[in-house]
């Protein structure tokens, strides 16, 4: 009696694997930065000109004049940018001055030299005069629930535009 063996080894798809394999060798993390960068960026900016809701989903108390809260000019909500290197990535506001982190965590405003503050609110810009303002927290800096998922599916993407996908 004869004993066989067979052994068939077929290469379909390896040269595919291959070049996939070849194309994350070259992959820069930086890539991946730029596109959540990008997309946080755009997630606050959102969250400031529409949203009006922390990223805990709890909504922001409007102004005081119901006026657009935080996008009076629209400066602030147009600040919105990141940074990205081959390890991290940072966004957020690029003002360089304390209203993005006033309205983020709140601010209780008293005069200085005066024994009150005059400030004008409204449309018709009448006087208004306090011993103290009170600026309530309105969040915006962070990630909801919502925003994470969409971070997940731009990393996929990023990374199936990288290899081609997998499947």
């Amino acid at each position: 009696m004869s004993a066989a063996l067979e052994i068939h080894i077929t290469t379909h798809g390896l040269a595919e694997a291959v070049d996939k394999l070849n194309r994350l060798a070259g992959f820069s993390m930086r890539q991946i930065g730029e596109a959540l960068g990008t997309l946080g960026a755009r997630q606050l900016e959102r969250r400031v000109r529409s949203e009006k809701t922390s990223p805990d989903g709890a909504a922001w108390k409007p102004s005081r004049d119901n006026a657009n809260t935080l996008l009076r000019s629209g400066r602030f909500a147009g600040s919105m940018d990141y940074q990205a290197s081959d390890t991290q990535v940072a966004y957020g506001s690029t003002l360089n001055e304390p209203y993005p982190a006033v309205h983020q965590s709140g601010a209780v405003i008293t005069p200085k030299s005066a024994r009150v503050l005059r400030f004008f609110v409204g449309r018709n810009a009448q006087p208004v005069f306090a011993r103290k303002v009170t600026i309530p927290a309105r969040p915006w800096l962070g990630l909801s629930a919502a925003n994470e998922n969409e971070m997940l599916e731009e990393l996929q993407a990023a990374l199936d535009a990288l290899v081609g996908g997998w499947r």
